[in-house]
């Protein structure tokens, strides 16, 4: 998608005409009419401020990018500035989802992940495992958007393909990450004999951030939970144990949601699989509460509502 044609679908879905949005930002109509029908490319302030505008969370600075946009024709000039202005869009759009929905975001994740395929396949050998990890990452969170959706067999192919990808870039948080959301989707499906095997394969890296070793520890118990509750118990402490050392600061642009709120509603699923229901409601209550109101009305946090009202 070019870049006049994401404004004027953005100017039309908000109702903003070309004028009116010119006043606002402001600059001339007569330019603002060439860059938004494409015959005029735009200043990277022109795209910040039409970003700011019309809520277009980083999309529309990204297509301003020239090396973006030239690396999108000719994968073999990419470079690192290109897989940072990915990246920084991927970021962007994990946060739009929180307002928004998995369908909303799942099309832009796609494009991006055709594109940085492409990337993975032709980039010059010097960026190539870079490219190759960030794929890695775009096929994970795919997944991870498909679970909402309830499209298991979609989100298992694509967060198989995301360890594949994760193994060889060499990379052991993309490789952990999609094993541990791999497994997360065998749990949603009650297959705890898989689950559990997935989840172990992720938890084998110590080397990775303490976020997602946090993660691990909580779903491996949540796993076991109502099956093997004395091994559930020991994860259970072990997970609490890390989650009192997370420090927000350190949490990477992938994992930004591993907060002690988070994992205090992870801990609620498990206390009530072990058959301590009013301490778990009690618990689920202070996580949502203590939440970022954007997170405690996601889409991903329905499960967690729906917790409290069933």
């Amino acid at each position: 998608m070019s870049f006049g044609t994401k404004a004027q679908d953005l100017m039309k879905a908000r109702g903003i005409p070309l004028r009116p949005l010119a006043r606002r930002i402001p600059v001339d109509p007569g330019h603002l009419s060439k860059v938004v029908n494409d015959r005029k490319a735009p200043s990277a302030e022109l795209a910040q401020r039409l970003d700011d505008e019309l809520g277009a969370e980083g999309s529309l600075v990204v297509l301003a990018d020239d090396r973006l946009a030239l690396a999108g024709e000719n994968p073999r000039r990419v470079d690192m500035a290109v897989l940072d202005s990915v990246a920084e869009l991927l970021a962007k759009t994990r946060r739009l989802e929180d307002s928004t929905s998995a369908a909303t975001v799942l099309p832009a994740v796609r494009e991006y992940t055709v594109m940085v395929e492409r990337f993975a396949a032709e980039a010059p050998s010097k960026v190539r495992p870079d490219a190759i990890g960030l794929a890695s990452e775009l096929h994970q969170y795919a997944g991870w958007l498909n679970v909402p959706l309830r499209r298991w067999s979609t989100a298992e192919r694509l967060l198989e393909r995301a360890a594949v990808l994760g193994m060889e870039a060499n990379d052991r948080q993309r490789t952990a990450t999609a094993l541990s959301f791999s497994a997360y989707t065998a749990m949603r499906r009650h297959q705890t004999r898989k689950a559990t095997a997935l989840n172990d394969a992720a938890g084998r890296d110590t080397g990775v951030d303490l976020g997602l070793r946090t993660y691990i520890a909580y779903q491996g118990a949540e796993i076991l939970a109502g099956d093997d509750d004395a091994e559930a118990r020991r994860l259970l402490a072990v997970a609490e144990g890390m989650s009192a050392k997370i420090d927000p600061k350190d949490l990477t642009s992938s994992g930004y949601w591993y907060t002690a709120e988070f994992f205090q509603g992870t801990h609620a699923f498990i206390l009530d699989k072990l058959g301590e229901h009013d301490r778990a409601r009690e618990l689920m209550a202070e996580s949502l509460a203590a939440l970022p109101e954007e997170w405690r009305n996601a889409e991903w946090a329905e499960r967690r509502r729906a917790f409290l009202t069933a």
